[in-house]
């Protein structure tokens, strides 16, 4: 019965089931937007592009999302947070569809600015969400935690685009 309610205060301590759905957000969204680096010989082959193109790609999501985290987390401010994370989380993943089904190189980097758009609107809504709902003696773990899955979910992207 101690294992048990070791394990209980372990995963008490780390966040419980709302930092276990937060976590597992953040490793799916960055798994999207990680996919198109290890992608991109399969798009610039199918859609006929050079570096140029193939890089600007690349470059339209990571920009516009660094960009887009100061007006979206004002927005996260002003709104509230949750719905704002969730749509962009929703955002993001309808933006890859689009993305891995465009037909042109413009529609595809259309769907990558949008994509980089919603991106902006989960980061900040889902930390400040996270550090308003924990106290203080878990706060940076939870936070920690759900960063680094993240960061898991963009390194995978790479390794299952390998893969495909």
């Amino acid at each position: 019965m101690s294992e048990l309610s070791g394990l209980k205060r372990l995963i008490h301590q780390w966040g419980g089931g709302t930092a276990a759905f937060f976590t597992y957000t953040h490793f799916s969204h960055d798994l999207a937007t990680g996919l198109m680096t290890a992608l991109l010989p399969l798009v610039r082959e199918g859609l006929r592009l050079n570096y140029l193109e193939s890089g600007i790609l690349v470059s339209a999501y990571t920009i516009v999302s660094g960009i887009s985290q100061f007006p979206m987390g004002w927005l996260g401010d002003r709104a509230k947070r949750s719905v704002v994370a969730a749509i962009g989380l929703g955002g993001v993943g309808l933006a890859a569809i689009g993305a891995g089904s465009s037909p042109s190189y413009y529609f595809m980097l259309a769907f990558m600015v949008v994509m980089g758009i919603f991106g902006g609107a989960y980061h900040p809504s889902a930390t400040s969400l996270l550090t308003g709902y924990f106290e203080s003696g878990r706060r940076g773990s939870v936070i920690g935690l759900q960063m680094l899955v993240g960061s898991i979910g963009f390194t995978v992207g790479p390794v299952l685009g390998g893969f495909i």
